[in-house]
């Protein structure tokens, strides 16, 4: 291959690349799905109609494929904040297609064509059997753990950068299945603000979903806030690499020089016998 064809080749593969990371890097942004028409979201919003009753500062609707739904988040208290992670007792997408076939809104049919009624319809029956069809059967359990307020605000402030960044991606292929998050801060001062990612692999998108999850984990008590607040300074470092140490740490460090300091001039003075 001629080297400046080579070369070409290798600069495409690497714009590529660049702007495969780079639409990695962006959540899309949406309106509040819980404010939508979408009748699975207006079920889902009525399924988790006590933890958005919360004051919340920040929080996260966890859509995975075939898997339990989950509203993730940190929401003010009495004492100040805490984590919280709730999950239905059954996935409401399960409950919301036995809904649509048994309302007339969703048919089957056979292979002639003729329509399947729900009750003679095996697909629904089995469907029966993982979950109710009465929405207002499903339970939802909520795991909730005091959060320190600094680490809040530290979320808080990732959460925001990221949901003001938000851009319409140019490449308009979207997968059918993934996980779906779609975040929000519903209680900003300014406008509310909602965006959306599905299944990233890459870049800052990655990290502040890996950080949802990690949040959900704090609340279950499966990780602790030092564990938390490392999923928050790689979201942080990618989003201000230029800020290499946190402002506790700035404050720690030159504590430290203030003590060795003094320690130094004290042991000077007994050394001169001053």
């Amino acid at each position: 291959m001629p080297r400046c064809v080579k070369n070409a080749v290798l600069t495409l593969i690497g714009c590529c690349a660049a702007a495969s990371v780079l639409a990695q890097d962006y959540l899309i942004p949406e309106d509040d799905v819980f404010a939508g028409p979408d009748q699975y979201y207006v079920k889902m919003r009525q399924v988790f109609a006590e933890p958005l009753h919360h004051d919340i500062l920040l929080q996260v609707l966890y859509l995975p494929s075939f898997q339990l739904e989950q509203l993730v988040g940190i929401r003010k208290n009495d004492s100040g904040f805490e984590a919280f992670a709730s999950k239905p007792s059954t996935q409401i997408w399960t409950t919301f297609n036995i809904w649509q076939a048994e309302s007339g809104q969703m048919k089957y049919e056979d292979e002639h064509g003729k329509e399947i009624p729900p009750d003679k319809n095996p697909d629904v029956q089995d469907m029966k059997k993982h979950a109710p069809s009465d929405f207002r059967l499903i339970r939802v359990h909520t795991d909730a753990r005091a959060i320190a307020a600094h680490l809040a605000q530290r979320i808080e402030r990732v959460w925001q950068q990221m949901l003001v960044e938000a851009r319409k991606p140019e490449d308009r292929r979207i997968p059918l299945d993934g996980e779906n998050y779609h975040f929000s801060l519903p209680s900003s001062k300014h406008k509310r603000l909602h965006a959306t990612v599905r299944s990233p692999d890459d870049g800052k998108t990655l990290a502040l979903t890996q950080l949802a999850l990690g949040l959900a984990d704090y609340a279950a008590g499966r990780i602790d806030e030092v564990r938390l607040s490392q999923l928050v300074r790689r979201v942080e470092a990618m989003n201000w690499p230029n800020q290499t140490m946190q402002p506790t740490a700035r404050r720690r460090t030159a504590s430290l020089l203030v003590t060795n300091t003094l320690s130094f001039q004290f042991s000077l003075a007994l050394t001169s016998g001053g």
